[in-house]
């Protein structure tokens, strides 16, 4: 995947040399169908070679033959020899991931991801958590808050300029860069960044985060690319939880890396987190708001109220599983991503 700086006459090149994909996974086979179904199609659009890799996290064994009928390359982690217990449905509360988005059996997930890193056969690797849904054409951020890309109706990658490339692109040509974040961006104030490293690739412009104001790197969840060979030289907690983990993650690569500008962010950002039924009262997590976690107060500018479900995962995991639900990706495609949310899922487990 080669990528040409701003001062080059010329736009992405056609030669590509892949990206591989790892799409980590617990019991949330409404999200990860979009998520793996919107982004193989702006792979497909921006003709980008591809591998496509669900690392599972202890899910449901019920889930097998659909995640199979999503056409990746590669299965990894749902059905697990080497364990009495193949699926979290069966780990006792006391094992659950405390985490705010789901619960995860703390003994695996950091195996699954490191397994399915060693499957990845192109230079490139992209990481991405099952509820984060690509948007093509990019929005703005402010702080915590996703509240436009939630707003915002998913578009042809054919018409925007291409962000994976792009990200290829800064890695491939600057050698300080190791870690691409592309559910951030440097537009956002809360996050520093140097304007003198400011570039562009593919049209988009980069800027490296200023390391002091950020030292830790949250790895787990959040959409990020690097370079295969260095993603695999990071130490991976294993044995640990994703939000223990995620500590432990930080210190090894700033270790990796040291104390340098090395994570590079686009103007925009490129992911949005539809997982807003996150913060459930069984983590005692409070909710004063609804939609507390992109730091908004209100709904204004939506024409739909969500509010906090108890085990919304678990019940949406049943209904799916049961085929009261059933995602219609067309409809994905055609309204904003926070409607088709309500429409398709909050409204059919709340009614």
């Amino acid at each position: 995947m080669k990528a040409e700086n701003s001062n080059s006459s010329q736009a992405c090149k056609s030669e590509r040399q892949g990206l591989s994909v790892v799409f980590l996974h617990h019991n949330r086979p409404w999200s990860i169908e979009i998520a793996v179904k919107a982004l193989k199609m702006a792979l497909q659009s921006w003709k980008i070679p591809h591998q496509l890799i669900v690392a599972d996290d202890g899910s449901d064994l019920r889930l097998q033959g659909f995640l199979e009928s999503l056409g990746c390359d590669e299965i990894i982690g749902l059905r697990r020899e080497d364990s009495g217990n193949s699926g979290s449905c069966g780990i006792s509360d006391s094992g659950l991931h405390r985490d705010a988005g789901d619960s995860r059996n703390a003994a695996t997930t950091y195996s699954v991801i490191q397994a399915a890193y060693s499957r990845a056969v192109y230079p490139y690797l992209l990481h991405v958590e099952d509820d984060f849904w690509i948007l093509p054409q990019g929005f703005d951020d402010h702080g915590k808050c996703h509240l436009e890309g939630l707003s915002a109706i998913p578009a042809g990658a054919g018409s925007c300029p291409d962000i994976l490339s792009a990200a290829a692109g800064v890695l491939e040509t600057v050698k300080d860069a190791h870690v691409i974040e592309l559910a951030r961006s440097f537009s956002n104030r809360r996050y520093e960044s140097s304007k003198g490293t400011e570039s562009s690739f593919c049209r988009i412009p980069f800027r490296a985060k200023i390391h002091a104001g950020h030292p830790r790197f949250y790895t787990c969840a959040w959409p990020h690319m690097m370079r295969t060979e260095e993603i695999r030289s990071i130490q991976l907690p294993l044995g640990l939880d994703c939000w223990d983990g995620e500590m432990k993650m930080g210190e090894a690569f700033n270790e990796r890396f040291g104390a340098g500008d090395w994570v590079y962010m686009p103007e925009r950002c490129y992911f949005y987190h539809v997982n807003i039924f996150t913060w459930r009262r069984r983590f005692n997590r409070s909710v004063r708001y609804p939609m507390i976690w992109t730091e908004t107060e209100s709904m204004q500018g939506l024409s739909w109220q969500m509010e906090p479900v108890e085990d919304f995962n678990e019940k949406l995991l049943e209904a799916f599983i049961n085929g009261d639900l059933k995602n219609d990706v067309d409809l994905f495609f055609s309204i904003p991503a926070a409607e088709y949310v309500y429409k398709m899922f909050y409204e059919k487990v709340t009614r």
